[in-house]
């Protein structure tokens, strides 16, 4: 049991959910969670993210949050947990990785803050003139559903359109021409670009004649890994259905995988990794809260460190328990940074 630093666990969840799991709208079970915790833990609590707001933040208690695939949800989550846990140290996962969740242009600006082996990317809400294929990516969406491939600055044109058809609200969008041309009309002088509709989104470097990438998670020293083909006639492998729970694959992205992990300073993490021609490895996007677990639930076996050599181990692992022993391994051990 932790005692030195941590006497208590509390389950921050949104109505009883605890976002992670398979299919990705899942939730843990809270129950199950409970029993798991109080292996380390004297008392286990749970509290609701609504609130969370009036709750006193305790010293000795470790509070553990997932996010939510609702933006409004999602952005409630990140408003109270930032205020609630400034220059504090004891939220899992910690803030920024909090954020990094379903952003990806987020995750590419920590990703070179902490220097890791992240496939180059640029964010932005301006037009930008590409020359060469270029992987353009709305912020959010699983499956590769808002990715695709640009060639000049009038395809992200384009794609931008799209965008902010889909993300902003029909009244926005009226509201939004109405006022430009009232100002139009009465000959005003003003910069019409200052009240646009913006979309935000990445544009990440392209490598040529992939044919699969790899589905990674890992918890604690636990490796789980799914090799996502792509389909033919297109350059993504995510939300192709081409699943192999049994490829072979090299050790080192086993190792690049934990790195990876160890450096972002988390507990657990879902990884999308790619292999280079030169065979050297880059992760194109992570999660580190409510991700899928579908290589976790369906993979025959996981890869375990175990001095300093990986061990093939056949898959019986519960997501909770998985779960909750890289919280105690990561707070133990201290090998990562909780904040």
């Amino acid at each position: 049991m932790i005692k030195k630093k941590y006497s208590n666990a509390a389950i921050v969840h949104n109505d009883g959910f605890f976002g992670i799991g398979w299919p990705v709208t899942s939730s843990l079970n809270l129950e199950d969670m409970k029993i798991e915790l109080k292996k380390y833990f004297i008392e286990v609590s749970l509290i609701d993210i609504s609130e969370l707001q009036e709750h006193e933040i305790e010293s000795d208690c470790l509070y553990i949050t997932s996010s939510s695939q609702n933006k409004n949800i999602k952005k409630y989550y990140e408003d109270v947990l930032e205020v609630k846990f400034s220059n504090k140290n004891n939220l899992i996962p910690r803030y920024e990785l909090i954020r990094a969740h379903d952003n990806k242009g987020y995750q590419g600006l920590l990703a070179k803050k902490l220097n890791l082996r992240f496939t180059p990317q640029y964010y932005t809400y301006k037009s930008f003139d590409v020359k060469d294929k270029t992987v353009m990516k709305g912020l959010g969406g699983a499956g590769s559903s808002t990715v695709s491939m640009v060639k000049s600055n009038s395809d992200i044109y384009k794609q931008t359109l799209k965008m902010g058809l889909k993300n902003t609200g029909l009244l926005d969008l009226l509201k939004n021409s109405k006022y430009k041309l009232k100002r139009k009309f009465k000959g005003e002088n003003y910069d019409g670009k200052r009240y646009d509709i913006n979309e935000l989104y990445v544009l990440q470097e392209y490598h040529e004649g992939l044919s699969c990438d790899y589905k990674v998670l890992v918890f604690g020293d636990k490796v789980f890994v799914l090799k996502r083909s792509v389909r033919k006639g297109d350059f993504r492998a995510s939300g192709s259905g081409l699943f192999d729970f049994g490829a072979e694959f090299s050790i080192s992205l086993l190792d690049f995988s934990l790195s990876f992990k160890n450096d972002l300073g988390a507990p657990y993490v879902s990884l999308d990794i790619i292999e280079k021609d030169d065979g050297t490895l880059s992760c194109i996007e992570y999660q580190c809260v409510h991700f899928g677990l579908m290589a976790q639930i369906k993979a025959p076996f996981y890869y375990e460190k175990n001095n300093n050599n990986w061990v093939k181990c056949e898959n019986n692992t519960k997501s909770e328990s998985l779960l909750v022993d890289s919280i105690s391994k990561m707070v133990e051990e201290h090998a990562c940074k909780i904040s």
